[in-house]
């Protein structure tokens, strides 16, 4: 495949995930320390815990589908 090239995909799963905030009274206790002991920086919240509101699986293993360029589009 080639980096940046066009693709012809199909939707095969939708996700929602609701990523409302919390309430305000929770958001609004103390900041997490910005630092450890050592100095080193603490990051601001856990990657682990974000997720993605939408997400989208897509598929490009039928006829027609994947690199425009292996198929004759005339």
């Amino acid at each position: 495949m080639e980096i940046g090239g066009d693709i012809r995909f199909r939707v095969v799963d939708e996700t929602f995930v609701d990523t409302t905030p919390s309430s305000p009274e929770e958001s609004m206790s103390m900041p997490p320390p910005t630092s450890s002991a050592s100095g080193a920086p603490l990051p601001i919240c856990d990657p682990g815990t974000k997720k993605a509101p939408y997400k989208l699986t897509g598929s490009i293993s039928e006829m027609g589908l994947g690199m425009l360029s292996w198929w004759n589009t005339g």
